[in-house]
Order: C-alpha cells, then structure tokens, then sequence
C-alpha cells in the first residue's frame, strides 16, 4: 500500500484539547468569569450589554452541543460498539483492533469502511456553513499501549493516524473539499486513557489502543461575545 503522508503526517507532540462545551464545568466557570467581569464594570460604571452578551453566549453553548450531537445521531446507528462518543471530554473514539491488524499502520476492509462513514458524517457537517464557521480543525489522533518502545509506538500511531485522515478525504474524491481542515498526530504510548504510561495492565492496554478524532472550535463566537459586554461590538 502506497503511503500518502504529503499533507497529514505529524509528529507533533503538542497536546490540542476540544473545548469540552458538555462539561458543566467549564460553563460553571466561563459564568463566573462574566459575573466577574459584571461586577468590575458596573462598580466603575462600564457595565452595558449583559443581557446581549448573555443570551450570546446562550446561543454559543447550545450551538456546540448540537454540533456534536448531529455527529453521535449519525455515526451511532451505523457504527454502533465500533465508536465511543466521550461526552465529557468532546471527543470520537474508535479501538485501533476494529481498523488495524496487529503492529500495522494499513487499514483493514473494515477500517476503510469506518473511515468512510465517519468522512461522511463530517462532510455533512461541514456542508453546513453554521457548523463549519465553528470549527477550526479535527486532529486525528494515535495511540498505542505502552508495549514495545516509545519510537516504535510512534511510529506506528502517528502511521494509522495519518492512514485514518487518507481515507477520509482521499484524493479526488468530494470529501477533499474541506480536506484543509483536518490534521493527524501520533501520541506514541504518552496520553494513556488509562493507567500510566510505565503500568498497563491487559485491560487498560485494550482501551488505550485507539484512533481519537478532536475538534478544536473557532472562539470567534466567544470573542464577539466579550466585544459585546465590552461595549466594542
């Protein structure tokens, strides 16, 4: 199988977290920094636009759960067990065994399938402009257990990585169109799931093998938000 690594391979290391908009705690703490800010502006007299700015970032919340959701009501029905929705982080997960074989980077039958179906529910989305002004990129991302070396590991998950993202927007095809948005990365055996990265028992080496698809959204909403409360906007 001919490798394409031209626009997707990455070694980078950089951790990129989704802004989780399901976790109630990060909202608990974006209301409190407004609150805070309320309060600095209206003691010295510069408070306006609080309800505008409010119901803003009302919208915002509401528009990233849908966001996400469009995607779990399409993939779960057709992938089932294949893919995990981790809600409280906003990620997609897929174990590496359903689309690789053992210590190779090509994907399986199966695996192209998936890659298929997944391609599919993001170009979906990005068809939309609302959906696709939120989004800034999706990172695939590999990861290995801690079996074998760190540069083994490496390899091998930045590989299916980048073997994952290929035969999402494969050359020629529509889903192409809106390849500029998406990226990949191996995280070698450095982000376990669970357990550390020194002691994996079987177990959490299963649930450790895997392929995370991460959205990282556009603040722009958010900033006009703040312009808002600021009196900019």
């Amino acid at each position: 199988m001919k490798f394409r690594s031209r626009r997707f391979l990455s070694t980078s290391h950089e951790e990129n977290f989704w802004p989780s908009f399901v976790d109630v705690m990060t909202t608990v703490a974006i209301v409190f920094f407004f609150m805070m800010l309320i309060f600095t502006y209206s003691v010295y007299g510069k408070y306006r636009n609080v309800q505008v700015t409010y119901d803003k970032l009302d919208d915002i919340a509401k528009q990233r759960a849908e966001l996400y959701e469009r995607l779990e009501n399409d993939l779960k029905p057709k992938l089932g067990d294949d893919i995990i929705f981790d809600k409280e982080n906003g990620r997609l997960e897929i174990k590496t065994e359903v689309l690789f074989q053992v210590d190779k980077y090509e994907l399986t039958g199966e695996g192209v399938k998936i890659a298929k179906e997944v391609s599919e529910a993001f170009y979906t989305l990005f068809s939309n402009p609302v959906y696709r002004d939120k989004i800034k990129y999706v990172e695939v991302k590999g990861h290995t257990d801690n079996t074998f070396l760190a540069d083994y590991n490496r390899f091998l998950s930045t590989n299916r990585a980048a073997s994952f993202v290929n035969a999402m927007v494969p050359n020629g095809s529509k889903y192409e169109e809106y390849a500029a948005y998406f990226k990949s990365s191996g995280m070698s055996k450095f982000e376990p799931k669970v357990g550390s990265v020194d002691g994996q028992s079987m177990v959490e080496q299963d649930q450790n093998r895997r392929i995370e698809i991460n959205i990282e959204l556009n603040d722009k909403d958010i900033e006009e938000a703040i312009k808002t409360l600021l009196g900019e906007g």
